[in-house]
């Protein structure tokens, strides 16, 4: 039951950060102009689209038992999330029209939210996810 409460967690997560990625991006647009927002929240979700099939990946399978699987899955996400966020930005940078510096604000406050992520899976004293 833990594994689906952690599961749960993460994507509530994901979702929280999307939201706060389009709202600033609804902003950066209202007082900006439509380029800059849209450069804002395609870098987010350069940056959030990798994490989000990473963390899918790893807590695929959270059993015990599967610690070497969770290892295997961890590292092999990570590369995954690298190659995708690379691809990802040549994909937006050379196709899409772009304010590179909106973009770049973009990506970092995307990576930034998950920095904050361990925050949300602090639980009351002696709860363990």
């Amino acid at each position: 039951m833990k594994s689906l409460t952690l599961r749960a967690k993460v994507m509530q997560f994901i979702g929280l950060q999307a939201l706060v990625i389009v709202l600033l991006g609804l902003a950066i647009g209202f007082w900006l102009g439509g380029l800059l927002a849209k450069s804002f929240i395609i870098g987010g979700a350069v940056s959030m689209i990798p994490s989000a099939i990473f963390s899918y990946c790893l807590f695929k399978e959270v059993q015990a038992s599967a610690a070497a699987r969770i290892i295997a899955r961890f590292y092999l996400g990570e590369l995954i999330k690298f190659v995708l966020i690379g691809v990802l930005f040549v994909l937006a940078i050379k196709n899409i029209e772009l304010n590179l510096l909106l973009f770049i604000i973009g990506f970092i406050i995307a990576q930034m939210g998950m920095w904050l992520a361990p925050v949300m899976f602090i639980g009351k004293a002696g709860e363990k996810y």
